[in-house]
C-alpha cells in the first residue's frame, strides 16, 4: 500500500481541528480505529496549493507538497470506522453534540449534523462563508480493511485515507493506493478499478 508523508503544516492543521480531536477522542473511548478519508483530503490538498494545482504542469519538478497553506479551511467530514459504528456515532454526538441521523443502517452509514455557525471557503465562488453547523458523515470500514474500502470508492482522488491514531501520534501517513495525490497535481480524474469492475456488473 501506498504511503505518502503528510505535510507538517497539513498535519499540525488537522492536529489543531477540533473535530477531528472529538472524533479521536471519542474513537479512544469506544476502541475503535478510525480513518479521515475521501473528499476531505482531496479538498484539501487541492484549496491549501501543496500540490501546486493550477500550473502543476509548468511547475519543473517532481514535488508534490511544495507550498503553505492558503486558507483557513473547514469542509465537510467523513470518516471510516472499523466496527461498533452505531455506538461510536452515539458516542461522538455525545462528545461534540449535534443530531444523529442514520443514512443506512443496513450498511453503517450515519451522518451527524452540530449546531451553529462555522466558516468555510467554497471553491465554487470563491469566497468564504457561514455554514450552519458541521455535516460529519460516518460509515462502518469495508471488508475491515482500509485499502479495501478505499479500491471502492470511484476515482482515484477520492481514494485517500489518513489515520486519526496517527494524527495524535505525531506520525502521520497519507494513505493513497491509487496515486490519488499524483492524479489531483496533473488534473486527471481516473476511475478506480474495482469501482469501474462493480458499476460494469451492475
Amino acid at each position: 500500500m501506498k504511503r505518502e508523508k503528510l505535510p507538517h503544516d497539513l498535519y499540525q492543521f488537522l492536529k489543531r481541528d477540533r473535530v477531528l480531536a472529538g472524533l479521536y477522542a471519542t474513537s479512544v473511548r469506544c476502541g475503535v480505529c478510525v480513518y479521515l478519508v475521501g473528499g476531505f483530503l482531496r479538498d484539501l490538498f487541492v484549496l491549501s496549493g501543496h500540490l501546486n494545482v493550477s500550473n502543476s504542469k509548468s511547475a519543473g519538478n517532481d514535488t508534490l507538497f511544495d507550498a503553505p497553506i492558503k486558507y483557513p479551511l473547514n469542509f465537510d467530514y467523513d470518516v471510516v470506522v472499523t466496527h461498533n459504528v452505531k455506538r461510536f456515532c452515539e458516542a461522538l454526538a455525545s462528545e461534540i453534540g449535534g443530531s444523529l441521523f442514520p443514512l443506512d443502517k443496513k450498511r453503517g452509514v450515519y451522518r451527524l449534523l452540530t449546531e451553529g455557525k462555522t466558516l468555510r471557503y467554497s471553491p465554487f465562488d470563491n469566497r468564504f462563508g457561514f455554514k450552519d453547523g458541521v455535516q460529519i458523515d460516518v460509515s462502518l470500514l469495508s471488508d475491515g480493511d482500509i485499502w479495501a474500502d478505499l479500491a471502492k470508492r470511484d476515482f482515484s482522488v477520492n481514494a485517500l485515507a489518513v489515520s486519526l491514531k496517527e494524527i495524535f501520534d505525531d506520525k502521520v501517513f497519507i494513505i493513497d493506493p491509487f496515486n490519488g495525490l499524483r492524479d489531483i497535481k496533473e488534473k486527471i480524474l481516473k476511475v478506480t478499478v474495482k469501482w469501474l469492475s462493480t458499476a460494469t456488473r451492475k
